[in-house]
């Protein structure tokens, strides 16, 4: 997931093309479990197989209800990501503060990163083992006004064999030092600890970046995440992963990253009944995928501005 291993004891440092996605400044999430999309006959594309979580949960095939009310207004950013998009012109500006200045939102902050001055956001750092949380935690290393910490536990090394051999314990380990602290538990975990992680999280994001111009794949995916998500923690708040990421957004490469992003934007709005949020993730590896990214946050914030909830 990451261009460098993060330092010992330290918030993770950036992430690597190709491995994942929530919460480092610069780099793509796992999508180990889930598979890529699968041609088929003509061009069009089969739902990728389904994960462990998937074939686990025995109310697969039930579709999720929607929430009473509908929608959701967790909105989950990295700093460089922010940073990109009030670099934006003034458009970029104003979803920025749309988007993201309330205490809804959660910055995902890099060591040196703050919360813009005078926002209502909340500081979140990510750990990608609950070995470097508690050390950090212990050792007083928790940077000043920190209200939400993210379990970001993948296939990577930074995660430890014994945390990954048993994701529940380390789960609920997490979430109990979290709360102790006063701290928000945001898990963020590739697909084969989901179930692990979402039995304590007070927030679970679902990775689903690969399925993401297949919408109906995504849909029907995030529907059951959500679904199991609730199954197992009824307290849960549930929120949906997008990238902008043009390996995502365009994967053959045809130059119409365009229908990527119009697509990105459909799973946000159309799926908002049955989540309570969603990370945006700005991908930082390029321009072309930063550009991608900006816009989608620009038009989602318009949206945001006409009434939508998602």
């Amino acid at each position: 997931m990451h261009d460098h291993a993060p330092h010992h004891h330290a918030p993770a440092a950036d992430a690597s093309a190709g491995q994942g996605e929530p919460a480092l400044a610069e780099g793509e999430h796992a999508h180990f479990a889930s598979g890529g999309p699968i041609p088929a006959v003509g061009g069009d594309f089969h739902d990728p197989p389904k994960s462990a979580s998937e074939l686990a949960f025995d109310g697969e095939s039930t579709p999720a209800k929607a929430k009473q009310g509908g929608g959701g207004d967790i909105h989950i950013i990295t700093a460089g990501g922010l940073r990109h998009l009030r670099h934006a012109g003034k458009a970029g500006r104003r979803a920025a503060k749309e988007l993201y200045d309330n205490s809804n939102a959660y910055i995902v902050l890099k060591p040196g990163q703050h919360v813009p001055k005078g926002w209502n956001a909340k500081g979140t750092v990510l750990y990608p083992s609950y070995a470097d949380f508690a050390a950090v935690a212990h050792g007083g290393g928790l940077p000043k006004g920190i209200e939400a910490v993210v379990y970001d536990n993948e296939h990577w090394q930074q995660t430890p064999p014994n945390e990954k051999a048993n994701p529940a314990k380390y789960a609920r380990m997490f979430e109990e030092l979290a709360h102790s602290l006063g701290l928000v538990f945001i898990a963020a975990p590739t697909r084969k600890f989901f179930k692990g992680d979402a039995r304590y999280a007070d927030i679970i994001d679902v990775q689903l970046q690969d399925r993401e111009i297949h919408t109906g794949s995504y849909e029907r995916a995030l529907r059951h995440d959500a679904k199991l998500a609730h199954h197992l923690n009824p307290d849960i708040k549930v929120v949906g992963q997008i990238t902008s990421n043009r390996n995502h957004l365009d994967p053959d490469h045809s130059g119409n990253i365009g229908d990527g992003i119009h697509k990105a934007e459909h799973d946000v709005l159309h799926d908002a009944p049955y989540v309570d949020g969603f990370w945006g993730y700005v991908y930082q590896q390029n321009h072309e995928s930063v550009h991608a990214g900006t816009t989608i946050l620009k038009d989602l914030a318009h949206e945001k501005e006409k009434g939508r909830k998602f």
